[in-house]
């Protein structure tokens, strides 16, 4: 990874798996924070839901490389899954794991509106 832009600000990076569609996923640290994030085609896109309420990035490293894994592997998203793992069975995070009943995103954490009657 180059080091301009934002890859400056990413620390400790960690791959966690590969495809076959030219894309890795990984975590870093930025700042206090671990981010979760796709890189191909020269292009960093960070993963949504890979947050706590409105803050990118969580604090635990091993819930970041799950949820990670989880957004790479979830059709919605288009990155085509992870077809080599480089991290323990343990961290490999699967979309259902982490979908909320109500709205269905990954990584709402019961932040959502769907559901509430006063919700539009």
């Amino acid at each position: 990874m180059s080091k301009t832009g934002v890859s400056e600000g990413l620390q400790d990076v960690f791959k966690i798996g590969e495809n076959d569609y030219g894309y890795w996923f990984g975590v870093a640290r930025m700042n206090d924070r671990w981010v979760g994030f796709a890189f191909g085609d020269n292009c960093i896109f960070f993963l949504p839901g890979v947050h706590e309420c409105h803050e990118l990035g969580l604090l635990d490293r091993d819930m970041a490389i799950k949820l990670t894994g989880a957004n790479a592997q979830a059709l919605e998203n288009g990155y085509g899954g992870i077809s080599r793992w480089f991290v323990d069975e343990s961290l490999r995070g699967r979309p259902e794991d982490f979908r909320c009943p109500l709205c269905e995103e990954m990584g709402c954490q019961g932040e959502c509106d769907a559901g509430r009657e006063d919700s539009f």
